[in-house]
Order: C-alpha cells, then sequence, then structure tokens
C-alpha cells in the first residue's frame, strides 16, 4: 500500500459460458450462442489473458499493486444486446449469482457489479433489490439496450429503485449495435469510436432526457472510455440547450455542465491518458476513477498503477483521488476497512 490504498474501479473478469448454462432454464441454457455475437477477434489470440477464478483475480491485482477491485463482466457487458427479454432475466440472474459465488472467495478485496435486463423493467427492478442483498456494491448499466433509450420513461421506475437503494449506476458499453459499428471494417477503429461515443450518447440521454434532474440521489459513472471528451461534449450540449433546451428538452432544467460539475457524474480515466490534467481544470479531480480493465486486451496491467504515479503533470492529491477516495465515495466503500485488508504481499 503506498499510504492509501488503491481501488481499481473498472476490472473485468472473463466468465465462462458454464457460469450461465449451469444456472439457467431450458431452452436457453441449450442455445447455440447466450450473447449476440460480432465475430470481432479483440485479442488476436495473444493479447489480454482471461480471469476466471478468483485465485487469478487476487494474483492479478496483487501483481498490479491494487488493495480492493471491482468487477465487471466480459459477456455480460452484452446484455444490453440481448432481444428476448426473458433470456435477458434468466442470463442477468445466472450471473449474479455466479458473481456472488465468485466475490464470496474474498469479499473484502473483490467486489462485483451486478447487471440486470432492462428490456423487462419490473424484473430488473426485482433483480435490483436481489444484488443489494448479494452485498453487490453497483449496477451495470449498458449504453445500447434494444429498443430503449436510457431516458425512456419506462425506466422510471428502475430509476427510482435505484435512488431509494442508493446503489451506483455504472454505465458500461460494448460495440455490438454501437455507434459506428457500421462505418468501419476493423476492429482497431470500431474500438476506438464507439467507446467514448457510446458514453457521449448516455450522457446526452441521461441529461437532456431529464432523469438526473428527476433523480437528484442518482450517482452515474461513464466508464472505459477516458475523461478526455468530458469538457468537450459538456460544452457542445450546454451551448445545444441554450439554443434549443426550452422546447426539445424540457426536463433539463440546467446548464447540462451543471449536472457533470455536480458530484453525482464520475468517470474512468486510463494511467496513461494525456488529457487528465485539462479534465482536472474543467470538472475537477475528484470525479475520476482509475480503471485498469484488466485482463482485457488493451490493459496496461500489471504496469498501471505505476504509470499514473510516475505522472509529473498530476498533484499527489489528484493521484490519492483518482487511485483511492473517488471510488470509495462513488461505490460507498469505506476507506478505512479497505486499509484494514491490505493487498497480499
Amino acid at each position: 500500500m503506498i499510504g492509501y490504498p488503491v481501488i481499481d474501479a473498472d476490472g473485468h473478469l472473463t466468465e465462462p459460458m458454464t457460469a450461465y448454462r449451469e444456472r439457467i432454464p431450458e431452452p436457453y441454457s441449450s442455445a447455440r450462442e447466450l450473447f449476440p455475437q460480432d465475430g470481432w477477434d479483440r485479442d488476436l489470440g495473444r493479447m489480454g489473458h482471461r480471469v476466471a477464478d478468483p485465485e487469478r483475480e487476487l494474483a492479478d491485482i496483487d501483481a498490479e499493486g491494487i488493495d480492493s477491485a471491482v468487477l465487471f463482466p466480459t459477456a455480460g457487458l452484452s446484455i444490453g444486446n440481448v432481444r428476448d427479454p426473458a433470456r435477458a432475466r434468466v442470463l442477468a440472474t445466472a450471473y449474479n449469482d455466479w458473481l456472488h459465488e465468485f466475490c464470496s472467495a474474498s469479499p473484502e478485496r473483490i467486489k462485483g457489479v451486478g447487471i440486470v435486463g432492462l428490456q423487462e423493467v419490473e424484473s430488473a427492478v426485482d433483480e435490483l433489490e436481489r444484488l443489494v442483498e448479494l452485498g453487490m456494491v453497483a449496477v451495470q448499466v449498458p449504453t445500447y439496450v434494444a429498443w430503449r433509450k436510457l431516458s425512456d420513461r419506462e425506466l422510471d421506475p428502475f430509476y427510482a429503485a435505484v435512488e431509494r437503494l442508493d446503489v451506483p449506476v455504472a454505465v458500461h458499453s460494448q460495440p455490438r449495435d454501437a455507434a459506428g459499428t457500421d462505418r468501419f471494417d476493423k476492429f482497431l477503429a470500431i474500438h476506438a469510436v464507439t467507446h467514448p461515443f457510446e458514453q457521449m450518447i448516455a450522457m446526452t440521454q441521461l441529461i437532456f432526457g431529464g432523469v438526473l434532474e428527476r433523480y437528484p440521489g442518482l450517482k452515474v459513472g461513464f466508464l472505459e472510455s477516458g475523461a478526455g471528451w468530458v469538457p468537450y461534449w459538456m460544452d457542445r450540449l450546454d451551448e445545444e440547450w441554450e439554443k434549443r433546451g426550452d422546447v426539445e428538452a424540457p426536463l433539463c432544467t440546467r446548464a447540462p455542465s451543471e449536472y457533470v460539475r455536480s458530484g453525482r457524474c464520475y468517470f474512468g480515466v486510463e494511467c496513461e491518458e494525456l488529457t487528465i490534467p485539462d479534465a482536472i481544470r474543467h470538472i475537477g479531480d475528484r470525479c475520476l476513477l482509475y480503471s485498469s480493465d484488466n485482463p482485457h486486451w488493451d490493459t496496461d496491467w500489471p504496469h498501471s498503477v505505476e504509470k499514473l504515479r510516475k505522472r509529473d503533470d498530476l498533484t499527489e492529491e489528484n493521484k490519492h483521488r483518482i487511485l483511492c477516495q473517488n471510488a470509495a465515495d462513488f461505490y460507498g466503500m469505506p476507506v478505512s476497512e479497505i486499509a484494514a485488508v491490505p493487498a497480499q504481499s
């Protein structure tokens, strides 16, 4: 530990398909594919690695110098692309049960983010309540949900439950059916474009659609796209809102930048990202989250923490906020409790 614990706000598991198949009923369990496939070779046969058991996860975070990791799925990122609401429901339940078992191996150090199928709102609320009982620290909301906008009023019962239960919403994208996927023939370009574009779309829907206005207790994290886009997009939304907001975004009662700076919006950053100081200048350092993205192909594991600590364009207080305090605030993880369980040497 470096005087404070390091919290990975966006790590991943590579859950095996048996995690789902062993826990879902027929006819879903024998389906050829459980989640929509896009055919891209994400790791080029050699990049990244798999984390499918707690022992490997603990070894990985020890190697990186992480004290506590908040874990998202890999296949389960695509829950929003599942067209059948019943299939989405059983897949979410199965994953959350498996994730609970996974995290039970070291509940002080590995924390789970549950998934829900927003295709069927009533069951998503039921699953959200169960996630709290299972000890999950957040709920994942995909940027893309089949036939829905994140601002659809049909989702109001879900957001009301999130606010009532004080569960952080972690917005995560997966480049299937995402903005720009029909414009490129290489995954390199698709991955570069879709992640930030999908987060821009999600922010636009949540702000212009009045979700952040109607639910003032909502905390939202926009992940895996860096933070360099945020000042630009905040400024652009302000300009559009000033010209047309009273007619076309009546549920957005304040300038979009006010919601972004309200202390309720958080953003994952990559440790080598050049624009972190620019983001701090415009939105402050209390909303930026260290994200390892381990074990995916584009991770800097096991050197990402080291890269951020060595930066000379960030203050020690900036680094403390990014590596520790902001994630503790967002996920509701008391730093003192994390510090009491140091990483294994």
